[in-house]
C-alpha cells in the first residue's frame, strides 16, 4: 500500500500543476477551484485539504513559478568585468529565455501584471532572488558610474525593467505574431531581443 504522505504529496502536486495551467490561461479572476480540480482529476473538495481558498492556491502557484524563474536567472552568465549596460542586457535576455522555456509561468506573471494584482511583483521584490538583486546592483553601478540617470530609485528601476519584459508580451502586434508562430520562432527573428533590451536601457539612460 502506498504511504498516505506520498499519496498526499502527489495529489497536492497534481493540484498545483493544474492550477498553474488554469491560472496561466484564464488569470485569477476567471479561474475557479472547480476547474482546477477537474483538470487535476480530483474531487472539487480536494484543493481545500491543502489550500485555504483560491487566493492561497494562487500564491502557492506563484511561489512555484518564482522558484522556476530563479533557477533560470541564476544561470545568467554575468561577469563582474561586464559593464552595467552589458549586465542589464544579459539579465533581460535571461528573462526572455524564461518566457520561451517556461511559458505557463510567463503567462501567469503577465496576467498578474495586467490585472494589477501584483502578487508577482510583491513576491519578487521581497524574495531577494538572484536576478532582482543582480539587476539592482547593475543599475546602481550604472548610476554610480554616471552611465544611468542619477535620479533613479534603483529598486523601482529594476522592477520597471522586469515589468517591461512581461508587458512586452501584451502588445497587440506581439499577440498577433504569436498566433502564427511559437515564442521560440518569434525570438529567433533578427533584432527582436535587441529591441526589448534597448527599450529597457532607454528607461535607465534617458
Amino acid at each position: 500500500m502506498e504511504p498516505k504522505t506520498s499519496k498526499s504529496s502527489r495529489t497536492r502536486l497534481k493540484i498545483l500543476t493544474a492550477a498553474r495551467t488554469t491560472f496561466s490561461e484564464k488569470g485569477f479572476a476567471d479561474t475557479t477551484i472547480e476547474a482546477i480540480a477537474n483538470l487535476a482529476g480530483v474531487n472539487r473538495a480536494h484543493p481545500y485539504a491543502f489550500f485555504t481558498d483560491k487566493e492561497d492556491l494562487y500564491n502557492a502557484t506563484m511561489a512555484g513559478c518564482l522558484q522556476v524563474y530563479k533557477g533560470v536567472l541564476e544561470a545568467c552568465p554575468i561577469d563582474e568585468q561586464d559593464s552595467p549596460v552589458t549586465k542589464v542586457r544579459k539579465i533581460v535576455e535571461s528573462i526572455l529565455k524564461m518566457g520561451t522555456e517556461h511559458r505557463e509561468c510567463t503567462d501567469l506573471f503577465r496576467w498578474d501584471t495586467a490585472s494589477g494584482n501584483l502578487a508577482f511583483a510583491d513576491a519578487y521584490r521581497s524574495g531577494g532572488n538572484f536576478a532582482f538583486s543582480s539587476l539592482v546592483d547593475a543599475i546602481d553601478e550604472g548610476v554610480q558610474r554616471e552611465i544611468f540617470r542619477a535620479d533613479l530609485d534603483v529598486v523601482d528601476a529594476a522592477m520597471t525593467v522586469i515589468m517591461i519584459c512581461f508587458q512586452y508580451f501584451l502588445r497587440r502586434e506581439v499577440i498577433e505574431s504569436l498566433r502564427e508562430q511559437t515564442l521560440e520562432e518569434y525570438f529567433a527573428q533578427p533584432g527582436i531581443k535587441e529591441q526589448i533590451t534597448d527599450y529597457c536601457l532607454r528607461v535607465l539612460i534617458r
